[in-house]
């Protein structure tokens, strides 16, 4: 009797591919997969911690001074009407940057609530011990109770009855990749039929005693905390040819591998917000081929390095609101020349 793998695509001769079989291989892939993605992102995020981060925290030490200077002229009353308005699309373009580099430290935080406190109308109360930021979170969360609906509390009130009611009626062996149960016997026939190809008492190999040695570990502690998904993963890969699930197992275990698959997409998500670090990793450099990411990295620092030039300028010779003034006219003229250019 030959073992049969499932994730090596083999099937008894004549075997059709049931709902089941898909599902289990499309977990099979989808695990794989997302197993390789955590390793990719993991050497990525180290790959962006040495030599992307130092790059954008340069970039970020000049976008505050800079965003320090413009926020000390937009104090300014002599301002025109569209240098404040020019100067707050700057502002915000700014603070932006900083936020998403996750270099907007605690003061400067706490300067731009106090600005947006005032901006808002809100009253701050310094003696409160509580900063602007918290205070202006007090404030929105207070005004946004004020519009809170009086029949969500019956809505969620009818929520938990049914949930409750729900949970009440649930029998069987719960996967402990979820809620999704079974029925008992399904689950000890798995262990058996797994366990009696893995036990290793009567294998003469060294090299596969010790694996099976291995399993049957994995295999025990699947059965000692009710690990459906890890008992059933043992049993597709070693259980023999005459232990195959029969059609009503397969029914019955259609729904866990749905709920498997729900959870390895969640898992998923969890690798690609394992850090700030590995979102960025994957939402601007990840790819399969090497050379692609090598080429998106390089292009990165490309248009950091290339971002420094204008900001030190700015540090070096913008210092007084008259110098602002001029460098906002200059570009205006320039804008408008453009305009007029492109209508010609």
């Amino acid at each position: 009797m030959r073992t049969l793998i499932i994730t090596s695509g083999k099937r008894e001769h004549g075997e059709n591919t049931t709902r089941f079989r898909q599902l289990w291989e499309q977990a099979e892939r989808f695990s794989a997969q997302t197993a390789v993605l955590e390793s990719e992102l993991d050497r990525l995020a180290a790959r962006i911690e040495a030599h992307i981060l130092p790059l954008e925290r340069e970039v970020g030490a000049l976008i505050r001074q800079v965003l320090v200077r413009q926020l000390d002229f937009s104090n300014r009353k002599t301002l025109r009407n569209w240098q404040r308005v020019e100067l707050e699309r700057r502002i915000s373009t700014l603070v932006c940057d900083l936020v998403q580099m996750g270099l907007l430290d605690a003061a400067l935080h706490e300067r731009l609530s106090v600005r947006l406190a005032a901006s808002l109308g809100i009253a701050l109360d310094e003696q409160s011990g509580l900063s602007a930021a918290e205070q202006i979170d007090r404030y929105l969360n207070h005004e946004m109770a004020q519009f809170y609906d009086p029949c969500q509390d019956e809505f969620e009130g009818l929520l938990n009855h049914e949930s409750q009611n729900s949970a009440a009626g649930t029998t069987g062996i719960t996967a402990s990749t979820g809620g999704e149960t079974l029925d008992d016997s399904v689950f000890k026939r798995l262990f058996r039929q797994a366990a009696a190809a893995l036990h290793p008492d009567k294998e003469a190999d060294s090299e596969r005693l010790a694996e099976k040695h291995e399993l049957m570990k994995q295999l025990l502690k699947a059965r000692e905390e009710r690990d459906l998904i890890t008992l059933l993963s043992l049993h597709e890969r070693y259980a023999v040819a005459d232990s195959a699930l029969s059609r009503v197992d397969q029914q019955q275990l259609e729904t866990v591998l749905l709920e498997h698959l729900e959870n390895l997409h969640c898992r998923r998500d969890q690798i690609v917000h394992k850090s700030a670090v590995h979102c960025m990793a994957f939402h601007q450099f990840h790819d399969r081929v090497p050379a692609v990411v090598d080429e998106l990295i390089a292009e990165y620092m490309e248009r950091c390095e290339h971002r420094k030039a204008p900001l030190r300028r700015f540090v070096s010779e913008i210092h007084t609101l008259k110098d602002y003034q001029s460098l906002l006219k200059d570009n205006r003229d320039e804008d408008e020349a453009d305009e007029r250019f492109m209508a010609r």
